[in-house]
């Protein structure tokens, strides 16, 4: 487009008619107001968030909720080219240490590197929630932490599906 404006440039100097110097700034300002306005429709589906493949937040959320037991909140994808990368905000409970929610957070990342082949970059994003509750489960293999709901947890008391028993360092359910 450059090259046919130069050219427009140089006939109108050589045959003395400015028309065609003005036809050619004109069709350049078309193609480049072309171009801007197909770069703000893409920022603007972007921000909407309709860009982005349905099918690839389903195997991420799946893999996320198998991996975790978590309720996934949300799932944002970032074109990188043909590849993507994934913001992925996770419902844990409030009471996870903080260098447990970062080791945790970071091996969900690994997992969804390393299960979705699509994804070259993810953040995982723990947010606190008061409706779930962390305990020490004693098992024969040593102690696994289970998490629940803590509606769950109140119909399986009143239904005696559960015993907690208090311990000063944590809830251990047997």
């Amino acid at each position: 487009m450059d090259t046919a404006l130069g050219v427009s440039v140089v006939i109108a100097d050589v045959s003395s008619i400015p028309l065609i110097e003005v036809s050619g700034i004109i069709l350049t300002s078309i193609y480049v107001l072309k171009d801007y306005l197909e770069l703000i429709k893409e920022d603007v589906i972007r921000l909407i968030g309709t860009h982005e493949p349905i099918e690839l937040k389903r195997r991420i959320v799946k893999l996320v909720q198998l991996r975790s037991g978590f309720n996934v909140k949300r799932v944002m994808l970032t074109s990188l080219g043909s590849f993507y990368e994934a913001e992925i905000r996770i419902e844990a409970p409030s009471s996870i240490m903080l260098i447990d929610a970062y080791n945790y957070a970071l091996k969900l990342a690994k997992e969804v590197l390393h299960g979705v082949h699509d994804v070259i970059r993810a953040l995982v994003i723990l947010i606190p929630s008061d409706d779930l509750k962390t305990f020490n489960v004693s098992t024969s293999s040593g102690y696994n932490t289970l998490v629940m709901r803590k509606s769950k947890i109140i119909s399986s008391l009143i239904n005696n599906d559960l015993k907690v028993e208090k311990n000063k360092r944590s809830d251990y359910v047997n």
